[in-house]
């Protein structure tokens, strides 16, 4: 999905973001996401940033990047789910916070509003209130669960997959269904009912 650069014109801005945001990361990986990309791996010297981004994406992009688009909706400010055609006409496009429906099952939702808007949306039978470059993604059968947006007013990572459980707090203890914790920490699932837990940086 490119570099960070690709966003904005010129030189890359030190953004400031809410607490626990990264926001060039968190737009780059939303954006992606929005997109349906195939995500590139940014090299960096914090570990905990680089295994948010592949652990984030990784099991996610193996069902969307696998399957034709059923449908794009488009969020107006009062969360009404606009077709492509209306939200064109309309100026909604230009709104950025946009529900995908692939023909697999596998959905997205991605609030990459460029004037800091959250999105407040319930997209088939799934209620969000995601901050700026917050996201979502799952499965119909239940079998992957991804999210990234504010828990208590504090960013938070999570994704329940079939290969892994992933969480991170970003310093602040934050619970989800599967997993809770103030940093990075997978869970990988082995075979023969077998897990590996790794902490990373004493989370």
């Amino acid at each position: 999905m490119g570099e960070y650069g690709m966003f904005y014109r010129g030189e890359v801005p030190e953004l400031i973001g809410r607490p626990g945001e990264d926001p060039l990361s968190d737009r780059h990986l939303a954006a992606t996401i929005a997109f349906g990309h195939i995500g590139i791996l940014q090299y960096a010297d914090d570990l905990p940033h680089m295994l948010r981004i592949y652990y984030m994406l990784q099991q996610l992009q193996s069902r969307y990047t696998t399957s034709s688009v059923a449908e794009i909706r488009y969020a107006d400010a009062d969360g009404n789910l606009l077709a492509t055609t209306n939200a064109v006409a309309s100026g909604v496009y230009k709104r950025s916070q946009i529900v995908t429906r692939y023909q697999n099952g596998c959905i997205t939702v991605v609030n990459g509003n460029p004037n800091g808007e959250s999105m407040v949306v319930d997209a088939y039978g799934k209620q969000f209130e995601l901050p700026p470059n917050g996201y979502a993604g799952w499965t119909e059968d239940g079998a992957l669960d991804v999210f990234s947006g504010e828990v208590n007013g504090h960013r938070g990572d999570y994704a329940a997959t079939p290969a892994y459980i992933f969480v991170d707090g970003r310093g602040q203890f934050v619970r989800f269904a599967k997993a809770a914790g103030d940093g990075v920490g997978i869970c990988r699932i082995l075979p023969n009912g077998r897990y590996e837990v790794i902490l990373v940086d004493n989370a």
